[in-house]
């Protein structure tokens, strides 16, 4: 996966399938504590064994239906690494979504890179 962002901003990785971007999310929360949101109970479990395989500690993720019924406020509060932030989102809402936008800002201006923006994205998310 490509990362992007800047220390204080938000980190987006992009990437094709079995590029990194997981391994990348086990990494960043190995190394900053934050958990991860994963869609349900299996990807919690297999994320927190492939963890493991890499030697890494994680906090065990937090399934979207836990964070529906609620997480300690330290945890809201100090953030979360999203696996897969468009399944993710789509969980949180309930429906599918047809199209997504993200506002040019001055912390994102260095995110994305031309191939990127304004690219048409098929299949829901996937950049094949």
């Amino acid at each position: 996966g490509e990362i992007a962002g800047c220390e204080t901003g938000t980190k987006i990785i992009v990437g094709k399938r079995c590029s990194g971007k997981t391994t990348d999310a086990i990494k960043e929360s190995a190394a900053t504590g934050r958990y991860i949101l994963v869609p349900n109970r299996g990807v919690a479990l297999n994320l927190a064994n492939y963890a493991q395989e890499l030697g890494l500690h994680i906090p065990f993720p937090i399934t979207v239906r836990e964070w529906q019924k609620g997480v300690a406020p330290n945890v809201k509060r100090r953030g979360v690494i999203i696996d897969e932030g468009l399944i993710m989102l789509e969980q949180l809402l309930g429906t599918h979504i047809h199209m997504i936008t993200i506002s040019e800002r001055e912390e994102y201006k260095d995110i994305f890179t031309h191939e990127y923006l304004g690219k048409w994205v098929p299949g829901g998310g996937e950049f094949d």
